[in-house]
């Protein structure tokens, strides 16, 4: 069964997805970027389930092959304004001819240039591309038909233009009818009414005159941007304060290409030629995106569940990417998404990243004066968002306040998104951070675009019905079994060949008897649970950090999660069992899986007269704190608990093995799911529903086997 489309069998084609204007939509998200949509497309044609369980080599080693080299795909409209750009020594002449002649060889039939095969929600992206394209032959005094043909085009779909139903361009509304004055001043004849014309050209004046009464840094990093549709207004030496390194201006070809037709920079000139030397006759319309397109790669890889097949590549490429963090590589801190996608990754790979480096957006007003915050750049907002999840210390303010204000874009602007697709996973990623997700089911929901929104976690409680036994349990292996109940028998009976037979199984994969331990961890849980009934029996209230201290076994987390270690793969030592390090992973989950499962279970506990923290916080305060409030207050310590276990979970060395370590971060997550809403165990069917779209349901996956429209 064909699952996806392959990360790469025909070459990947990147293209800049935040800020771009050739490419369809500043909503990056969307999935038709072509960042995007060359990872899915990949893995559509030739990735199947059978394949990757058979660990297909070919269909490996193409995926692999693909994320070490690059390939961009050709910018029409960003080859047409390099093709503008004069020779320095003979201005008459072009300085990149071989550009003039990748424009005459590739116009299509129809006298557009653009994308092939383009529909018309790209309409206005081929307009854009065909108009530069004719400008470039006008530059230059070449290929009269091919110029006639591109206005026929132009003419034939330009009430397209002002169509607002159509994605447009980044910065469209200043560009395009400063190209059409710029044709007019060539002498080109359009074959469009004037009447239109001068719509157009209004459109840009309220453009202009809207980002001009702004005046703040964002608005004229934007106008800086689309300078090439502002060519008599522009202050170019001021637009060259823009330059970077590279030599580029924000990494685009096309206004690098605009600038050095008003001034000569030869930084800007060797970032042109490198481009050409690299590319040949074209050039795509960002560059670098190297590290922007492995990092999204990485993360499609993570998404899909198939990044085990490539850990050792997607560690090559993450080495490198800490490199140029720690070198404050411009490729990495000069692109919002690029920058945010890499400290998630990074961090959630173990390595040391400091969120310091994120304080220059912990405030909205601060990314709105960058150029992806003035476009209202949902890509990078909801990148920033992921970001702010993956806190390991409470110390960590700045990553809350990021949290604070990309929830709040993001839920202002959803009703406001106009793609089902971007406005879907928008509200999925308010619903399900990054904490509260489980893996199995996210692989599930990513291949089937956005199909399930589950949760999964089954547990027993019918342990407590035996209470009154608990105090012989240590005993009854011996002799007490025939003082027991048939029904206490049969629970024994159940518990003593589950123990036993996990600890067998356990016993040879760590090479050492671990059943003693398996025992312990029973016994330790049901003399908690006899700890808490004995409190209820006796009418006795314990202060909150006794009752969280009893809470450490009574959740029952250590029957789960302990026994599962001795069979991840490493050999686990007594003397790592006993250690401080994993007795702190331990109780740092056990107290959240407490806590969620308190503030959840609250009404449910009070009408059952059951202890519950919430209920000791309002008793211990004298009321002077709320229920609410106790509430409140308790959200406050889970996030500092959540960051203390992911910082501990991704600390390098220790002696608890890093599989190990990430059973704990696993178990978080289930449990932020278990208790998003509601109290996962007393709400059987959204149990059984996830356990269905889990284990028995088939993946959904009709949409993807039948090419798109």
């Amino acid at each position: 069964m064909v699952i996806m489309n392959s990360l790469g069998f025909s070459p990947i084609k990147c293209s800049f997805v935040g800020v771009q204007r050739s490419s369809r939509k500043a909503f990056s998200l969307q999935r038709n970027t072509e960042v995007a949509a060359s990872l899915d497309k990949g893995l559509k044609n030739s990735l199947g389930v059978e394949d990757l369980q058979m660990g297909s080599k070919s269909l490996l080693d193409g995926i692999r092959e693909r994320l070490f080299n690059i390939e961009l795909s050709a910018s029409f409209y960003d080859t047409a304004w390099v093709t503008m750009v004069p020779s320095p020594r003979f201005a008459e002449t072009p300085c990149f001819p071989q550009c003039l002649d990748w424009i005459l060889d590739n116009q299509h039939p129809d006298g557009s240039w653009g994308p092939p095969g383009h529909n018309l929600s790209a309409i206005k992206d081929v307009l854009s591309s065909t108009l530069a394209c004719v400008l470039a032959l006008k530059r230059w005094n070449v290929g009269e038909e091919y110029v006639k043909k591109g206005l026929w085009f132009i003419g034939t779909n330009f009430s397209s233009c002002m169509n607002e139903k159509f994605p447009s361009p980044i910065g469209f509304s200043i560009i395009y009818p400063g190209m059409i004055n710029l044709a007019i001043e060539m002498g080109l004849k359009l074959p469009v009414p004037e009447v239109d014309i001068d719509a157009m050209l209004s459109i840009r004046e309220s453009a202009l005159r809207r980002e001009t009464e702004k005046n703040s840094a964002g608005s004229k990093a934007y106008l800086a941007f689309v300078a090439e549709g502002l060519p008599e207004l522009q202050d170019w030496g001021n637009i060259m304060n823009y330059q970077g390194k590279n030599g580029s201006l924000f990494n685009s070809p096309s206004t690098t290409a605009a600038a050095l037709t008003h001034v000569r920079d030869d930084k800007a000139l060797n970032y042109l030629s490198s481009l050409l030397e690299k590319f040949g006759c074209s050039v795509p319309t960002i560059y670098p995106l190297e590290i922007r397109t492995q990092l999204s790669m990485v993360d499609r890889l993570e998404r899909l569940g198939l990044s085990q097949y490539f850990v050792n590549e997607i560690g090559v490429i993450l080495d490198r990417v800490y490199s140029c963090w720690i070198e404050n590589d411009e490729e990495v801190y000069s692109d919002v998404i690029t920058f945010a996608m890499a400290f998630r990754i990074l961090r959630m790979h173990g390595y040391d990243v400091s969120s310091d480096a994120l304080c220059q957006f912990d405030d909205a007003r601060h990314f709105e004066d960058t150029l992806q915050g003035h476009i209202k750049d949902l890509h990078a907002v909801m990148e920033l968002h992921k970001a702010s999840h993956v806190h390991i210390s409470p110390k960590e303010l700045v990553l809350m306040k990021l949290n604070s204000w990309t929830t709040h874009f993001l839920k202002r602007e959803l009703n406001d998104i106009k793609s089902l697709d971007i406005a879907q996973e928008v509200d999925y990623a308010l619903r399900n951070p990054l904490y509260a997700t489980l893996e199995r089911l996210e692989h599930k929901r990513n291949i089937e675009q956005y199909n399930l929104d589950s949760r999964m976690l089954l547990k027993t409680s019918y342990v407590l019905h035996i209470a009154k036994e608990l105090q012989y349990l240590e005993r009854w292996h011996d002799d007490s079994e025939r003082c027991c109940s048939a029904n206490v028998k049969i629970i024994f009976s159940a518990l003593y060949n589950t123990i036993n037979e996990l600890g067998e199984k356990a016993s040879l994969i760590q090479k050492r008897d671990v059943t003693d331990h398996l025992i312990r961890i029973w016994l330790d849980m049901m003399k908690a649970m006899m700890k808490e009934t004995k409190w209820l029996k006796n009418d006795t209230v314990p202060m909150i950090d006794e009752y969280m201290t009893n809470a450490i076994p009574s959740f029952a987390l250590g029957t789960i999660i302990l026994p599962s270690i001795y069979f991840v793969g490493p050999e686990v030592s007594e003397e790592t069992i006993e250690s401080s390090e994993y007795n702190m992973l331990f109780e740092l989950v056990s107290r959240l899986g407490r806590l969620l499962n308190d503030i959840q279970g609250f009404e449910r506990d009070r009408a059952e007269g059951k202890l519950n923290s919430i209920s000791l916080l309002v008793l211990h305060s004298n009321t002077s704190i709320s229920e609410e409030e106790a509430k409140k207050q308790t959200r406050c310590v889970i996030d500092s608990i959540r960051g203390e276990l992911l910082g501990l979970v991704l600390q390098e060395g220790g002696m608890v093995p890093k599989a190990c370590k990430e059973l704990f971060w696993k178990m978080s997550k289930i449990l932020h799911l278990f208790y998003k809403s509601t109290d996962g165990f007393s709400s059987p069917k959204e149990m059984v529903d996830a356990v269905h779209a889990v284990v028995h349901e088939p993946l959904k996956v009709g949409h993807l086997l039948s090419p798109k429209a």
